[in-house]
């Protein structure tokens, strides 16, 4: 009431209670500006590289191009109140027509009523997150983009967001179920747990990878529904482990399926990207002889391609080493990291500069004992980082290198010393900005999680 009637400049709330509720008093009491016909939400994060702003994050769950349009107009109004000149990407999974379907051609709609609106407004879009932040890359796929260095206000498209759990069931030690949730606002809500599989086996089913697939998302995991209890490695079930997928609309409800590999290995993480508009998957296949060599599958044209090896190792290992491997892609460029020993441990990494369907020879990354529980994150200059572990014995180290596609690269470097056991799990790393984020387990302080943020040399 006190900023309705100009006493107070802002409201801060939300610590207790409903966001609903409070939503609801601020929409009596204040209401929408006049000529207003939507409500939004405006989410600022403040880090040393500047200031951020994201919308619609919390109210619209599937805003139209109309809303989105409105939206976005109205922040911009807000990001100029803190002095700042808005630069505004609308994203999507779509980068400027890579995509054809309901959520890249609403954004594409909406950028024109934006136009439209406020001409001299700048604003570019459909693109992916990490073009909105990159100005060079950017360039080189749309060089007359109006957008000029990096954005700093993000219109999301809908708040579209997915969970996904292991829940066990009775039958065996390893017997458990993919469990998912959706959330349409941002994670503000989340629907009813429900399960991307239906076969009702009491065996093992996980390493699961999310990915987007318009307005759906994909999933896709490692299936055991073919194996049967006990025996096998280490009483994981004998038989074939397979790798399967389905795709799951806003509603939670699973839509098509269906089998992309027959025989894998049992349980090594699977990976997933979506390069140029085309979900990838990559995993650790297995042959009737044994020989598991990492393969990629994707999505393209609405049909999965077979499993194909993205190099050809041949690791001959009788048993699951559970060591899987890591994918991440920008634009067209995708970059796939894994572990092998097929005479000698290293971690190696190869690049593909065609959406995932042919990949370069592989690039030899570790030098000091590697074991490996990879990762991988393209920076913004098209470089890659992969990081694994080092060590022997119960200690370890957490170690990373950035690569490039022609196969140079910079300096090993140790980020911090952890434990080899399983509980210290598989580090996690992504770029953030020009820089890349850690996260990984401390098993010595209780299992506590810690982070770091790095920025690579420029080298190599």
């Amino acid at each position: 009431l006190m900023v309705h009637l100009g006493e107070a400049d802002a409201l801060i709330t939300g610590m207790v209670g409903r966001f609903q509720k409070k939503l609801a008093a601020v929409m009596d009491v204040i209401g929408l500006r006049e000529g207003g016909n939507v409500l939004g939400t405006l989410g600022a994060l403040n880090t040393p590289d500047g200031v951020y702003f994201m919308c619609d994050t919390h109210v619209n769950a599937d805003p139209s191009a109309e809303e989105i349009a409105e939206i976005t107009i109205m922040a911009a109004d807000t990001v100029r109140m803190f002095g700042i000149d808005p630069r505004i990407a609308l994203l999507s999974h779509s980068s400027f027509g890579s995509h054809i379907d309901r959520s890249a051609s609403k954004m594409k709609k909406a950028l024109e009523l934006i136009h439209l609106a406020d001409p001299a407004l700048e604003v570019e879009g459909e693109m992916s997150a990490d073009m909105a932040l990159n100005p060079d890359y950017r360039k080189k796929v749309f060089p007359n983009s109006k957008l000029r260095g990096p954005a700093n206000l993000l219109v999301m498209p809908d708040g579209l967001m997915a969970a996904h759990w292991l829940a066990k069931k009775p039958g065996g030690t390893y017997s458990y179920d993919v469990m998912m949730s959706v959330s349409t606002d941002g994670g503000r809500t989340w629907g009813t747990p429900f399960s991307p599989h239906d076969d009702g086996t009491p065996t093992e089913h996980g390493f699961v990878s999310l990915f987007p697939v318009g307005n759906r998302v994909g999933a896709a995991w490692l299936d055991g529904r073919n194996m049967t209890a006990g025996g096998g490695h280490d009483g994981h079930g004998e038989g074939g482990m397979t790798l399967r997928t389905a795709m799951i609309d806003r509603d939670g409800q699973v839509l098509e399926g269906g089998l992309l590999d027959d025989l894998t290995c049992d349980c090594c993480q699977t990976g997933a990207a979506v390069a140029d508009g085309r979900p990838v998957v990559v995993y650790r296949d297995r042959t009737p002889d044994e020989i598991r060599d990492v393969y990629s599958t994707r999505l393209d044209q609405g049909r999965w391609e077979p499993g194909r090896p993205v190099a050809d190792d041949g690791w001959r290992i009788a048993a699951c080493p559970v060591n899987g491997p890591a994918i991440d892609a920008a634009g067209r460029l995708v970059a796939v990291a894994w572990f092998a020993d097929a005479d000698t441990p290293r971690v190696q990494v190869a690049f593909s500069d065609d959406a995932g369907s042919t990949y370069s020879p592989p690039i030899r990354v570790s030098e000091d004992r590697p074991l490996g529980r990879v990762d991988v994150a393209f920076l913004a200059d098209g470089r890659a980082a992969v990081s694994w572990l080092a060590g022997g014995g119960q200690e370890a180290r957490i170690r990373y290198r950035v690569v490039s596609p022609d196969g140079s690269a910079g300096p090993e470097t140790t980020l911090a010393d952890t434990s080899a056991s399983r509980m210290s799990g598989f580090p996690q790393m992504l770029r953030w900005q020009d820089g890349l984020l850690f996260a990984w387990t401390v098993v010595e302080e209780g299992s506590r999680i810690r982070t770091a943020l790095v920025r690579p040399a420029g080298d190599g």
